[in-house]
């Protein structure tokens, strides 16, 4: 985009659908990325999330405590804070958090008062409309304010009816201030026709609490709760806005559980609100219970205990992750492997993978998929790519069709269909592919022709060659576990699996592993071994 001046409308990564026309409802993220990228690597992105992150808590954060008590505020961050962590990847969404704080700020403020700041939502929906595709969130949001503010007011019409809603007229008008026009405007609308891939973060709670445990689901669903609760035992002190808050964002988040971060910061304010006379009446029952200086007391333990939890839940994820700066790269190696050793495609890759070999190797090689359902037509999905992966005579008809010349497939994150695929691309010698590599996330075959004979003689690899007595991490060792059971290498899963209780004795691990899945699904896809109950 940069050297042609120009915004991509079609697929340039991928050889399957490179024409294919497409919304690039994001095109000014992927600019900034890109300059901050060329900038400062990697590491600047993640600077780059982390102040857009915290300017959007900090911007709602600041409001409340200007209007409620403190102590409230603070609550209601920790409690909000699962909410808001869920969806703090590097992605163009980190804008749409950004702009709904303000939105929703300034939103308040014109309720409270009339500020002429209410006129900065135009333009700042133009810039969100090329930012993300959530700028839709926007124009509901001054909506939903236009209806609390007519119906606060007995439906009569005073200056602050009318600017809002010339506001609302005005910023929905704007959408179509992007390079698709009326299209691009509409996409938010549009864009699940082409979704036939189940992506996961776009299922609802319900799908997702019958393939993962609902017990992992927890801290996502509490604070919905509470809330709900507050909007009852609050009723006097509700407002109309609070209450249309709750049910939209709230639906939202039932639709596709991505949106959990959007009722974070949408609600914050509405639950603070609530939350202070909740808790005010909890203390002064308290204090009733017992005597002034007990209370005192009992009021230093408990925020000893909240600083407690904090320090702990730190020093789990710097235990886990490390600390400062850093990358998950576990599709590196394979990566590295396939440049070193010079291998070419066409490859077929699945649809986590993608977008990380278009960045490896573009433009050297296109991709079979990626993760992006919207740049791909759904018949591609439904007659293709699905199909392929559940049935071996159709994905030998595509692989004479495409002339796959490499397979990189990601071993962890899979279904089970994909699980047969995969053991029949590496044990079946009628698959047409050898393996040349594997590790605990990806494994890449090339075909069996006389143009990789050498290279097959060379590299070929099987399940004699892995010893899991040279690894250490205990994370690999887990992932090993699962990949070996998908692929039906017993041995070499019962060696793993005594070279990690050699190194977590108490199965933890696996345990924790195997726990995030719900009882039925993780039975179907995955080893049961006998665990410990040692592990919380």
């Amino acid at each position: 985009m940069i050297q042609t001046h120009s915004v991509i409308k079609t697929n340039l990564i991928s050889y399957t659908n490179t024409d294919f026309r497409y919304v690039n409802s994001h095109w000014l993220s992927e600019v900034i990325f890109y300059w901050i990228f060329k900038q400062a690597g990697f590491y600047g992105l993640i600077v780059l999330t982390t102040i857009v992150s915290a300017l959007s808590l900090g911007i709602i954060f600041v409001f409340s405590i200007k209007r409620l008590p403190l102590v409230s505020c603070i609550l209601t961050s920790c409690i909000y804070l699962f909410l808001i962590l869920d969806r703090t990847d590097i992605r163009p969404e980190i804008f749409s958090y950004l702009f709904l704080s303000i939105f929703i700020v300034i939103l308040y403020k014109f309720r409270q008062k009339y500020t002429k700041l209410i006129f900065l939502l135009i333009p700042l929906e133009i810039l969100w409309v090329n930012l993300h595709i959530n700028f839709l969130i926007g124009i509901i949001l001054i909506f939903l304010f236009v209806l609390d503010d007519l119906f606060s007011n007995k439906l009569r019409i005073n200056l602050k009816t009318k600017t809002l809603f010339w506001v609302f007229l005005l910023t929905a008008a704007s959408a179509i201030v992007n390079p698709n026009g009326i299209k691009g405007a509409l996409f938010p609308l549009t864009f699940y026709q082409n979704f036939a891939f189940p992506v996961e973060e776009n299922q609802n709670f319900f799908t997702l609490g019958s393939i993962f445990n609902y017990a992992t689901l927890l801290p996502l669903e509490i604070p919905i709760f509470i809330l709900f609760l507050l909007l009852l035992i609050q009723r006097k002190k509700s407002d109309l806005i609070d209450y249309l808050l709750f049910i939209v964002f709230g639906g939202l988040i039932f639709i596709a559980v991505r949106n959990i971060s959007l009722f974070a910061y949408a609600t914050f304010f509405t639950f603070a609100k609530l939350f202070s006379p909740t808790l005010k009446f909890f203390v002064i029952k308290l204090k009733k219970i017992i005597l002034e200086n007990k209370y005192f007391v009992l009021k230093t333990f408990g925020m000893l205990m909240l600083c407690l939890l904090l320090i702990v839940n730190i020093i789990r994820s710097v235990s886990l992750n490390g600390f400062g700066l850093g990358i998950n790269d576990n599709g590196k190696n394979a990566l590295d492997f396939f440049v070193k050793n010079d291998l070419k495609g066409p490859i077929y890759n699945d649809f986590d993978f993608g977008e990380y070999i278009a960045y490896r190797l573009y433009p050297e090689e296109k991709v079979f998929v990626d993760a992006r359902p919207e740049a791909y037509p759904k018949e591609f999905f439904e007659n293709v790519y699905i199909p392929m992966s559940q049935d071996v005579s159709t994905f030998l008809k595509f692989s004479n069709l495409y002339k796959f010349n490499s397979i990189i497939l990601s071993t962890w994150n899979s279904p089970i269909s994909k699980n047969k695929f995969l053991s029949y691309l590496i044990n079946d010698k009628k698959s047409g592919f050898a393996l040349v590599y594997f590790d605990d996330y990806a494994v890449i075959l090339v075909r069996k022709n006389s143009s990789n004979r050498y290279l097959i003689r060379k590299l070929s690899v099987d399940k004699n060659n892995f010893n899991p007595n040279s690894i250490s991490d205990i994370k690999k060792l887990t992932m090993y576990i699962f990949f070996f059971e998908k692929v039906g290498w017993k041995n070499q899963e019962i060696k793993t699996y005594n070279r990690l209780k050699i190194l977590d004795p108490s199965n933890c691990s696996l345990k924790a592993s195997l726990y995030v899945f719900s009882p039925k699904y993780a039975k179907l896809r995955y080893i049961n071994p006998d665990l410990s109950k040692k592990c919380i």
